[in-house]
């Protein structure tokens, strides 16, 4: 598609553009079920990573000796978990 003098026009340029890009295949996702597994596989990620960070804590907390250092650890652990209880004092 070219003009009277043999340039393609700036319309024209864009549509071959956009239909090579889209034929060819080209772009990060070509299937439409690719991108939701990537998104899942970032959702467990933080999911395994949140877990063991708690873990951590949870284990500082049982160490803890003083009531500021439990009250930090506390802090750190709300701040991933909101709704965490912390065990009730034997």
């Amino acid at each position: 598609m070219l003009a009277a003098d043999g340039v393609h026009t700036m319309d024209d340029s864009a549509a071959m553009i956009a239909f090579h890009c889209n034929a060819s295949g080209v772009g990060r996702y070509r299937k439409p079920g690719i991108r939701a597994m990537v998104e899942k596989k970032i959702e467990l990620r933080r999911r395994r990573a949140r877990a063991k960070k708690m873990d951590k804590l949870k284990g500082k907390l049982v160490r803890a000796k003083d009531g500021k250092d439990r009250d930090t650890i506390i802090a750190k652990i709300h701040r991933i978990s909101p709704w965490w209880q912390a065990p009730a004092a034997k």
